[in-house]
């Protein structure tokens, strides 16, 4: 009854080491969870968006004019996520409870790996949700998969039921032809395109709409070639930068200080979707080969990764009818959690239930600028 007890599974569940399964290249502040609290599935945030209203100027010992700042938009979205159950037949019913050191510690060894696997589906989820969100200027789209069969997050909006959208405004999504200030973003792919004029183009547009300056730029696979292929300005800049232009040329990846950016290959967060019925693998990239998205160092009034609380039993029995009691039974646990519960008496055995819910959550939809640069 004690392994089993809820808190303590989840417990198991949170510690446990395991692979997720896909790799995370993102930048890891994406995945740090957020200190605020969620009961329930809603998630209940402010929505920033900033102003660049000067102060009223008033004569020296003139009386204070009355001012009331713009209210934070209350924004609130629905956390995301699974929750899925293990049968644990008699036979392992029977070793986790049998005299046999070896048999006993394999049954709960079994159960172990089982938790583990499920906490190792549930971080792709998380991965997938987190590159939506960057890759899809602000949207998560959850629909049918063709190839799973099941629900889950969608690579696109074709074939979506229902979108989790935070508003990134169409000015924050560009092409090739649009303009900023007066400058053009260009076909990057032509080699005499002023790519430095546009990456600064798009700064400038950032601050002008009361945003923190673009730091980070997440990129598609062909990027590089780009930058690489550039002679108007960046041939000539890297030639002048032999460390730069060594890291370059080394690892095929554009390296952090290149116009003042730090560069995240996002072209390597890849979905994997596997058919429950054929076996057949798929792969895609979540980034478009041509895609960037530009973004500030994010803080708590950006972005933030909130875990949902659920309500957990402490143990394995029948709620009795007293409600004070009942409520005695259960304890809420923020993200991962983990419980058994009895489902057949003749024979004997149990299930776990294992779950997670959460929202990466955009709280400036402003801060986001995405587009496709060729």
């Amino acid at each position: 009854m004690d392994f089993f007890a809820g808190p303590a599974m989840s417990q198991l569940v949170k510690t446990m080491t395991v692979e997720t399964g896909i790799k995370r290249y993102l930048p890891s502040e994406l995945w740090k969870k957020s200190a605020g609290k969620v009961v329930g599935d809603k998630v209940v945030y402010k929505r920033y968006i900033g102003e660049q209203s000067a102060a009223a100027i008033v004569s020296f010992n003139s009386p204070a004019i009355a001012y009331t700042p713009p209210p934070a938009d209350k924004a609130e979205a629905v956390a995301l996520g699974s929750c899925e159950s293990l049968t644990i037949d008699p036979d392992t019913f029977y070793a986790l409870n049998s005299n046999v050191p070896f048999v006993q510690e394999n049954a709960r060894e079994k159960v172990i790996t089982d938790i583990a696997n499920f906490k190792a589906r549930m971080e792709i989820l998380q991965t997938d949700a987190v590159a939506s969100v960057f890759a899809n200027a602000g949207k998560i789209y959850i629909g049918n998969d063709s190839t799973s069969g099941q629900q889950a997050i969608l690579g696109n909006s074709s074939g979506a039921a229902l979108t989790i959208d935070f508003g990134v405004p169409a000015g924050n999504q560009f092409t090739k032809s649009s303009t900023y200030g007066g400058v053009t973003i260009g076909n990057w792919s032509g080699n005499t395109t002023d790519i430095p004029a546009a990456i600064k183009a798009l700064k400038y547009y950032a601050i002008s709409q009361g945003q923190p300056e673009p730091t980070t730029v997440l990129y598609g696979q062909s990027i590089p070639a780009y930058l690489m292929n550039n002679a108007l300005a960046l041939q000539t800049f890297l030639s002048r930068q032999p460390e730069l232009n060594r890291q370059f040329m080394i690892t095929g990846e554009i390296p952090n200080g290149v116009l003042d950016m730090k560069w995240v290959p996002a072209w390597k967060q890849i979905r994997v979707r596997r058919n429950q019925q054929t076996n057949a693998r798929t792969v895609a990239q979540w980034f478009p080969t041509n895609q960037i998205t530009l973004i500030p160092d994010l803080t708590a009034n950006e972005y933030e990764f909130y875990e949902a609380g659920r309500a957990v039993p402490k143990s394995i029995g029948e709620v009795t009818a007293d409600w004070t009691q009942a409520m005695g039974l259960f304890e809420i646990v923020q993200g991962y959690f983990a419980y058994a519960k009895a489902f057949c008496w003749d024979p004997p055995g149990a299930s776990i239930v294992n779950g997670w819910f959460g929202l990466p959550t955009l709280k400036n939809p402003l801060c986001l600028l995405s587009g496709t640069v060729s």
